[in-house]
């Protein structure tokens, strides 16, 4: 037996250290009181040896010492009893230690009274273990109890601040076990943590309905023995032991009884079963009380866990290892816990609402079922598209497909089915702010295969081995193939991982779907044009549909794969969905059209080079007639064409809003289609045109109301006229597009002329030609190519004038007949007239002087008519300079425009490319009251030699283009610098002027200061060697003199005899231009096109803007120069 109390029960007794030492001082006043009589204090303490030599012997152990006595705990009684050293017998005092087990008898002191205390005498040292403390109750029987009160411990987590209790349980009436029984103290040390020592495992007996906690009494070493049915030595039960008893616990013990105090206690105590782990058993039985039983497949293991795939539900069962069965494992199976594996458990759903597995256990390969094949290589189009997880969605939401022909299932007819976002072809893909986004959109078409769930006998997307053919080609997969109720094993299961099991894209939705070609591509983004009309679009780089789906697309669209397809890069060809950008607006401002559409290109799909039809050949080899020739353009006109032509077609330019327009009109079970995004003005006309044209008052378009403040909303089309549009409000007013039309008379201009056609005789009316007509899809322009002239128009339609003339011949080609004369004009011409004429006879060769009568053509253009050849000589055309020609230099040459504030009213355009042309919305910045001091087209001269007088006190003279010399040595535009000769004219003008040296002139380039207005006079610094001259303004002869910088003008001069002429502002000579000009700086187009003196131009295009803020020009997009102004760095 084991003491009593033990070290705990000692530390109970530290509470009555406050009394022994009470009794220890009483002793030794009682001492001191003797005077010193310390050597009789032995014969005194002990005169009564006699009686105390008859007492009983009692046994305990030493509880303190102190110098020269002691206290002793008892084991017989509650006290404990001083002992003085004297009393010690068989070895010194000085040799005992706290916890030595004694033996001694019990007396009072000598002097007896009413307040004596009882002390220890005759103090004998035992042997460890001789002292018995407690005492077994019922020896070899083991007890079991409920924990009614837990150890109270100290903050230090060893002090025991109160003891546990423990109640006994008790048989009731034999039968039912209660815990009624007497309360029993515990302390911490009396509880047995450690895993117990095996023992025989006790025989449940079955219990009784009555008996809820299931406690029950069976017979083991010939006593009663209790203990609950179910067993605690699972490895749950031994990882969960704790060092403390809680409360409810259910305990096994040894039933002593303290010798000392006589009270009941509780040693060698066990736990048999936690309170949490009998409450985890009562729940475990009351949810296997509901459970089902289900077979699946393992799909995920982890450390300790795993999901199993269930054939009865949509979501996936928790499993722990503790619950799988390995019983089944041997070597006669293949058995493995692992992904694939088969397995048959019951299902039980948790307090916490998850649903996890219990008693899982192995099958055979084969033995789960979880769909059932209804139909294989199916077609659908998706009418509502699943959601994937992510985002701002916490669930996945499924999306549904209408089929393209029903399919039965039993008895039952299916048209519509499930659609989850793990069977979209391509996958998810995240953008910037982690939402997931598919690849897929409503109105597009898939190929798949139909599946019923065993799990909820829901009808769904499967992913099929079938591939895309287009149809027409090999098969036809609109036909579906109807299966009986096959079942799907895990063979299959093994086979929709192979890559070729999955849903195809057969074709995008073609509401919103367009095509073009890219145009510029960046890092990240690029442009394109769009092929239906001319319009640019901006795209991004991630927007390239996958390569598969890229693959069954064009499959889809008849496509072989073989062809090989263009690369991501500019010229390639693209099919896209376009939309307007969120930043943008879809309806006008103010009433106002937006200039600019910012549209967007999405789901981009690259196609073979020449796929798109961009131009169209409408008729080859017709014959035509010029009907007129264009006055202001040579080798342009009108053409009359001697059949009509048909245009493009609707569907052939709008080739995808026609095809959804048809699939209404075709298939009358489609109730209405809406476009997945919003489109812009211009798209809505388009759409809108066409379901009036082609759908005749049986389908109307409107929009969606919504919410958007831009006021972007989508397109649908409905069934019904535009009166039973319930949404009729929304419908915007449209603007009509160009109907297909036939065309007979189309304009023309040298371009589409055969390169042999383009220099010489031009067409002119009444000319037969052969052509073919082409029109041009993104523009919607009819133009003529590959014309050629088959025959002239020898009549003439000219309308003779009594107006006659001289000139001479300057061009003319012998094997069309025709050529042109340069006519002489007065001194004052500003230009020099070039006639056109055409041979009726006469032989005429180039440098001919003739006469002829001029006629007037149709839209008043000028030509020779019965030219006459005259003598060389006889119209007075020099051929050389004169004997007595004086001589100088050009300071600036004339102008064939005016040099106002306003464009070049010379410059030939064809009115076709004026409306058209990209400087079309130029800012003119026109100021009709500003004019410069050169507005009458006048040259000017620096007179250097005067060897007759002829200009007697002039130095600066004024010249036209007409004082030119014809012909002879040095005719031709003679050019700032140039050293020229000349005589006196009829107008006391120079004429007869002719280049005797090109560039001989020295001229200097420097800088104009010190400008004063008001005295007119400015300093010019060279800048070679900063030599200075005095000029005055007038000197200055490329502006106003007001429009000089004050500050500082950059200038250039023509010195001469040390003084300089000519004075001009370099910007106004020469061009600022980026391109170089081999080596040189451009000239400014000899100032004859000059606008504002300085102004500025702006290019304007209707390309879409990007988001580095370009208008999407391609680096090096041209290296034209604006004729209007120069180029800023």
């Amino acid at each position: 037996m084991r003491r009593g109390g033990n070290n705990n029960t000692n530390n109970t007794r530290n509470n009555n250290n406050k009394g022994d030492t009470s009794l220890g001082d009483a002793f030794r006043k009682r001492r001191n009181m003797n005077n010193g009589r310390s050597g009789s204090a032995r014969n005194s303490f002990g005169s009564n040896s006699n009686s105390h030599q008859q007492a009983v012997m009692e046994q305990g152990s030493i509880r303190s010492l102190k110098e020269s006595f002691g206290f002793i705990y008892c084991a017989n009684r509650a006290e404990e009893l001083f002992f003085h050293f004297s009393q010690v017998q068989n070895m010194r005092a000085t040799d005992l230690k706290v916890n030595d087990e004694v033996e001694f008898r019990v007396g009072t002191a000598r002097e007896s009274n009413e307040n004596s205390k009882q002390a220890a005498y005759s103090v004998v040292r035992l042997r460890p273990g001789t002292v018995v403390w407690e005492t077994e109750d019922e020896p070899g029987m083991r007890f079991q109890g409920i924990v009614e009160k837990p150890v109270r411990l100290g903050r230090d987590g060893t002090t025991v601040q109160q003891e546990g209790v423990i109640r006994v349980l008790e048989l009731v009436d034999g039968a039912e076990v209660t815990a009624t029984g007497p309360p029993v103290k515990f302390t911490p040390s009396d509880y047995e943590s450690e895993e117990k020592e095996e023992q025989p495992e006790p025989t449940p007996v079955e219990a009784s309905e009555n008996s809820p906690d299931m406690f029950r009494r069976s017979s083991a070493v010939g006593r009663a023995e209790l203990m609950r049915r179910s067993s605690s030595s699972t490895a749950l039960e031994k990882q969960n032991q704790r060092n403390r008893l809680g409360v409810q616990d259910l305990v096994e013990f040894t039933l002593v009884t303290s010798k000392r105090d006589k009270s009941q206690y509780a040693r060698n105590i066990a736990l048999l079963q936690s309170h949490r782990e009998h409450q985890r058993l009562l729940r475990e039985e009351r949810l296997l009380a509901t459970a089902t039983k289900e077979q699946g497949v393992v799909t995920f293991l982890k450390s300790d866990y795993g999901f199993i795939r269930s054939n009865k539900r949509r979501e996936e069962v928790y499993f722990h290892y503790s619950k799988v069965d390995l019983g089944d494992i041997n070597e006669d199976n293949d058995y493995e816990l692992k992904a694939g594996q088969e397995m048959e458990f019951l299902v039980v759903t948790e307090d916490n609402g998850r649903v996890s597995a219990r008693e899982v256990k192995f099958l055979n390969r084969g033995s789960v079922e979880f769909h059932k094949f209804l139909a294989e290589g199916v077609m659908g189009i998706i009418d509502k598209c699943p959601q994937p997880a992510g985002g701002g969605n916490s669930d996945e939401i499924s999306g549904r497909i209408r089929l393209l022909e029903s399919i039965m299932d039993a008895d039952k007819e299916v048209k519509v089915i499930d659609f989850n976002s793990t069977d979209s072809p391509g996958g998810s893909f995240s953008v910037r702010d982690g939402s997931q986004h598919l690849w897929i959109r409503e109105g597009d078409t898939l190929l798949f295969d139909v599946i019923k769930e065993s799990a909820d006998e829901s009808i769904r997307v499967f992913p099929t081995k079938k591939e895309v053919v287009a149809v027409g080609k090999n098969c036809d997969l609109t036909s579906t193939k109807q299966h009986q109720s096959t079942k799907l094993v895990q063979a299959d299961l093994d086979a929709m991982l192979i890559t070729s099991r999955s849903v195809k894209l057969v074709s995008c939705n073609a509401a919103g779907r367009s095509e073009g070609t890219i145009n510029v591509m960046k890092d990240q983004f690029g442009f394109l044009h769009c092929s239906e009309r001319p319009v640019d679009s901006y795209f991004k780089l991630f927007e390239l549909l996958p390569e598969k789906l890229q693959k069954d697309l064009r499959r889809g669209m008849g496509i072989c794969s073989e062809d090989k397809t263009s690369e991501l890069t500019a010229g390639a060809e693209v099919q896209f969905d376009l939309s307007l950008q969120k930043s943008s607006q879809s309806k006008p401002n103010n009433g106002k059209q937006q200039e600019k559409e910012q549209l967007k290109a999405q789901r981009l799909l690259l196609l073979p080079p020449n796929t798109i039809v961009k131009t169209k050949v409408l008729a080859k080899g017709i014959k035509g007639v010029v009907q007129k020739e264009d006055p202001r353009q040579t080798y342009s006109g009108m053409m009359e064409l001697d059949e009509e032509v048909q245009t493009m077609t609707l569907e052939e330019r709008h080739p995808y809003v026609y095809k959804v327009v048809q699939s209404m009109l075709n298939d009358e079970s489609i109730p209405s289609i809406v476009f997945p995004e919003a489109q812009s003005v211009k798209e809505d006309d388009v759409v809108m045109d066409l379901v009036e044209t082609l759908g005749k008052g049986k389908l109307n378009c409107s929009h969606l109301p919504t919410s958007d403040p831009r006021g972007n909303s989508r397109l649908i089309i409905r069934r019904g006229s535009d009166d039973e549009d319930p949404e009729g409000e929304g419908r915007r007013k449209k603007k009509k597009i160009l109907k297909p039309k036939e065309v007979k008379t189309i304009h023309f201009d040298k371009h589409c002329l055969l390169k042999e056609f383009q220099e010489g005789y031009p067409p002119c009316e009444g000319d037969t030609i052969v052509c073919d007509v082409i029109q041009v899809r993104r523009t919607r322009v009819v133009q003529l190519t590959n014309v050629k002239i088959v025959e002239r128009n020898e009549k003439l339609n000219v309308e003779e004038t009594e107006e006659t003339g001289e000139g001479l011949v300057t061009d003319y080609t012998p094997s069309r007949r025709f050529g042109f004369i340069s006519v002489l004009t007065d001194e004052n011409a500003s230009k020099r007239e070039a006639l056109f004429f055409q041979q009726t006879g006469n032989k005429i060769r180039k440098g001919d002087e003739v006469k002829f009568h001029i006629g007037l053509k149709k839209g008043g253009k000028r030509v020779a008519m019965k030219i006459e050849v005259v003598p060389k000589g006889s119209l007075g055309i020099s051929t050389k300079a004169s004997k007595n020609a004086c001589h100088g230099y050009v300071l600036m040459e004339p102008s064939h425009t005016s040099l106002e504030d306003r464009d070049s009213g010379g410059r030939n355009q064809s009115p076709v490319r004026a409306g058209n042309s990209r400087w079309e919305k130029v800012d003119m910045d026109r100021n009709t009251s500003k004019k410069s001091s050169n507005a009458n087209n006048e040259g000017l001269l620096l007179l250097t030699q005067d060897p007759t007088k002829m200009f007697e006190g002039q130095t600066i003279l004024k010249f036209r283009n007409g004082a030119i010399a014809l012909s002879g040595i040095g005719s031709g535009l003679p050019h700032r610098g140039d050293s020229i000769s000349f005589v006196k004219g009829n107008n006391q003008a120079p004429r007869d002027i002719r280049v005797v040296a090109k560039n001989s002139a020295t001229l200097l380039r420097g800088n104009l200061t010190d400008i004063d207005a008001e005295k007119e006079t400015a300093t010019f610094t060279a800048d070679n060697d900063n030599k200075k001259y005095d000029v005055v303004l007038k000197d200055v002869v490329s502006c106003e003199k007001k429009m000089l910088n004050q500050k500082s003008e950059p200038v250039e001069g023509l010195v001469h005899d040390g003084k300089l002429y000519g004075i001009c502002r370099t910007k106004d000579l020469f061009l600022d231009s980026k391109i170089e000009f081999k080596g040189k700086e451009r000239p400014k187009l000899n100032l004859t096109v000059r606008r504002g003196l300085g102004g500025k131009i702006q290019a304007q295009s209707m390309m879409a803007k990007g988001p580095d803020k370009t208008i999407g020009f391609e680096e090096g997009w041209t290296k034209r120069i604006s004729q209007y102004a120069t180029l800023q760095e």
